[in-house]
């Protein structure tokens, strides 16, 4: 585990310099552009767009457990999802 978060936070940092697209829009708002992904990468992406955006707002660590969260849930609500 402590080794995807190194290669998160590499991919990040170097994401942050090459295409960071994320925009202030008000206090405490934040638009998050990521581009196209396929499923299967949908968590790895979100995490690294996440900690080139907060980073600077909030301690990694923090950031890291609480977007391991947020996928989880969003994983069992697919997962328990029926399709339309």
């Amino acid at each position: 585990m402590e080794e995807e978060v190194k290669r998160d936070l590499e991919r990040a940092e170097e994401y942050e310099q090459t295409t960071a697209r994320a925009s202030a829009i008000g206090k405490n708002r934040f638009e998050l552009s990521t581009g196209l992904i396929i499923a299967a990468r949908y968590a790895d992406k979100l995490r690294r767009v996440t900690l080139v955006t907060f980073s600077k707002l909030a301690p990694k660590d923090v950031v890291v457990r609480d977007i391991a969260e947020l996928n989880k849930q969003l994983y069992d609500v697919l997962l328990t999802s029926s399709p339309p």
